[in-house]
């Protein structure tokens, strides 16, 4: 099994059109999205964080 966090930071503005992005990208090379979406901060910027997992086949 294989476990991999797929985050985005934003600094300026939010726009989530990114993080879903890299999300999706993850999903379609066959990760599968465990629990839901983990939101930080860090000097002003947010950070969002989703855990995944790919089993092996």
């Amino acid at each position: 099994m294989e476990y991999t966090i797929v985050s985005e930071t934003f600094m300026e503005y939010l726009s989530t059109k990114e993080f879903s992005e890299k999300v999706n990208k993850a999903i379609s090379d066959g990760y599968v999205p465990i629990g839901g979406i983990s939101v930080s901060t860090h000097l002003g910027a947010l950070i969002l964080m989703q855990a995944m997992i790919k089993k092996e086949t």
